[in-house]
């Protein structure tokens, strides 16, 4: 597990230091540095899996991430051309220093660890990513020819449906994730468990796969009308973008184990504020089950669904990190403030900003302010 990241001098942070649990919520403005902790994250994920780490070289574009060159990366307001990652895993302490050149615009950087033969065990295990720009409807999805990544779903959820059509018979191994079905059975294989799941956010919910293999493609066709016995699968087209949007989440969490690291952005895109709600209780249930799970978003509603996952007492409030980003009015001192709850699932204090506008504007509807 990732127990804490440093950064110095890069992207918007000149300095910033990050403390993290089973559960972490990044929250705040936009603009605020959310997006570069979990790019920070990712570059290392690429940079270990790709190899080239071992080869004194940090990627920063591939298949997880794109950041460009390193005068995109670099702080830019840096005394010096380089900027240090600082990890603490469960085991080692280490830092990556990645230099910039002055004058060139590089798309990979020299890099170097310290110490130089530290095992970078938790860039090493499963990685499930779900960017914030996942596909929407399409007609056909494409089959995974380069797994190199180690990320199975896709950063846009594109490989979900081939995904789903190869792992339907799989043991689902998170008792916190395991629900009955109408009969009060439970069988605990990824094909019923993601219905049920996804039936929960989308009632009559059901999917059907056909693979093209002469044509590297995945067909998915998708049911809304089960539970009133209508046989008929649609294209996804022709269903409400939101499904979509959650299908990946639900396929990912399932799927992930105790050495997974699932990062999700912008869980609610396109969701009812119901099954926001749910998809917040149900990523709390993944990192429950053992996974470390990173998650950046603007929904109270998926927050509040975390907050009752732990009034629940689904995970203790020890495992849960709530993190508010915020401007300063010192460019490059963007603040990072953690967020604690007590057990009943209420914020202990609560900074300006964080998901408190319903309260505000309610003030104004009712002319308290």
């Amino acid at each position: 597990m990732i127990h804490r990241l440093g950064l110095r001098n890069f992207k918007c942070f000149s300095r910033a230091d990050v403390e993290f649990g089973k559960l972490n919520v990044l929250a705040g403005s936009n603009g605020t540095g959310k997006s570069t902790i979990v790019q920070a994250l990712l570059v290392m994920f690429q940079s270990v899996r790709s190899g080239a780490i071992r080869r004194n070289r940090l990627q920063l574009n591939g298949p997880l991430i794109d950041l460009g060159t390193g005068r995109d990366v670099l702080y830019k307001r840096s005394d010096d051309d380089s900027f240090d990652i600082l990890v603490h895993d469960e085991t080692n302490v280490w830092k990556m220093i990645a230099s910039v050149p002055p004058s060139e615009f590089q798309h990979t950087l020299s890099a170097a660890l310290d110490p130089p033969d530290v095992q970078l065990r938790c860039f090493d295990q499963q990685l499930l990513y779900l960017s914030a720009d996942r596909l929407g409807p399409q007609k056909s999805y494409p089959m995974n020819l380069d797994d190199s990544s180690g990320n199975e779903v896709g950063r846009r959820g594109e490989f979900a449906p081939l995904l789903y059509s190869r792992s339907r018979s799989k043991e689902v191994g998170n008792e916190q994730l395991l629900l009955e079905n109408a009969d009060k059975k439970r069988f605990t294989n990824v094909e019923t468990q993601f219905s049920l799941w996804m039936r929960r956010l989308f009632p009559g919910f059901d999917a059907r796969t056909d693979r093209l293999d002469q044509l590297d493609t995945v067909m998915l066709g998708l049911n809304m009308q089960k539970q009133i016995g209508e046989p008929e699968f649609l294209r996804p087209s022709n269903v409400g973008f939101g499904v979509s949007m959650a299908l990946p989440i639900i396929l990912a969490g399932l799927l992930a184990d105790q050495n997974t690291t699932l990062i999700v952005e912008n869980p609610e895109a396109h969701l009812h504020p119901s099954a926001q709600s749910l998809i917040g209780e149900f990523l709390t249930r993944v990192a429950a089950g053992g996974s470390q799970v990173f998650v950046e978003t603007h929904s109270d509603h998926v927050v509040n669904g975390m907050r009752i996952a732990v009034k629940n007492m689904i995970i203790p409030t020890a495992d849960l990190r709530f993190f508010a980003f915020a401007r300063t009015d010192e460019y490059g001192s963007h603040r990072v403030t953690a967020v604690s709850l007590d057990a009943t699932g209420d914020f202990v204090a609560r900074p300006d900003s964080f998901f408190d506008q319903t309260d505000k504007d309610l003030k104004l509807i009712y002319g308290l302010e």
